[in-house]
């Protein structure tokens, strides 16, 4: 058996230097190629330094068609559904549609008999079409040739027997005629004391026309009874209708009196 411990002995002499010729061989060597050496004598990889990566940026071109982007397809109406011969019709949904009247919503399409289309392309036509008319103030009616004023001081200063005389206005003047187109332009009343439930009147005119037109109104009016005395006077447009039943004399007396201031 003692040739056995001395191979054992041997053996771990051999192993020990060898392992101390190791760990000096490895002081010697560089430190960039280090390689640790394990007891179970498994080979450790050595690791290797990593590689710097470069990036590189590279252009690329796109055509210019490529960015061009195709139009949509339009998609065609859709036919509207028709009533098929001998099939009956929804008249509710017609009546309806009368009722309502033509679309006028969004994407609806406008109808060449529609009135709004109608009504514009008429403003187009004519752009220079003048708009309705209003009804601007009504002009002043015309002043008689002598103002009634006036009349009223004449007609007492002539000392005949009237009394109560009255300026007349459209609203007081019992023929509704003061004021009108061809008509007296102001009128008086008054009273003679000696004709019973009587009145008189003075009526006054813007122009010849219109008194002549006057006076032969009432000449017709009068010509049945002869209940219309009349004193005209031309120079001051007026016409002085005395009462009714009135005598020739009381005429008379009228007519000088008118003589006085330019009958």
């Amino acid at each position: 058996m003692w040739w056995f411990v001395a191979i054992a002995l041997i053996a771990s002499f051999g192993i020990g230097c060898g392992r101390v010729a190791a760990a000096k061989g490895l002081e010697t060597l560089p430190a960039t190629n280090v390689v640790v050496v394990s007891t179970d004598d498994t080979p450790t990889p050595t690791p290797v330094p990593p590689t710097p990566l470069r990036l590189t940026a590279t252009k690329t071109r796109v055509p210019a068609s490529a960015t061009k982007v195709a139009p949509s397809p339009t998609p065609s109406p859709k036919p509207s559904p028709r009533v098929a011969a001998g099939q009956p019709r929804n008249h509710t949904n017609a009546a309806a549609a009368r009722a309502r009247g033509p679309d006028t919503g969004a994407g609806a399409r406008p109808n060449s008999n529609s009135p709004a289309k109608a009504g514009a392309a008429s403003v187009k036509a004519n752009p220079a079409a003048p708009s309705a008319k209003t009804d601007g103030p009504m002009p002043p009616p015309p002043k008689p040739k002598m103002d009634p004023k006036l009349m009223k001081l004449a007609l007492m200063a002539t000392g005949l027997p009237i009394t109560g005389i009255t300026e007349l206005t459209a609203q007081t003047d019992p023929d509704r005629l003061l004021g009108k187109a061809g008509q007296y332009a102001g009128k008086l009343s008054w009273q003679d004391p000696a004709v019973a439930n009587a009145v008189g009147f003075a009526e006054l005119f813007a122009d010849p026309a219109a008194l002549q037109a006057r006076v032969q109104a009432l000449a017709g009016a009068g010509a049945g009874s002869g209940s219309v005395p009349l004193v005209r006077s031309d120079a001051n447009l007026a016409v002085l209708r005395l009462p009714p039943g009135i005598t020739q004399d009381q005429i008379k007396t009228y007519q000088s009196a008118f003589s006085k201031f330019g009958a």
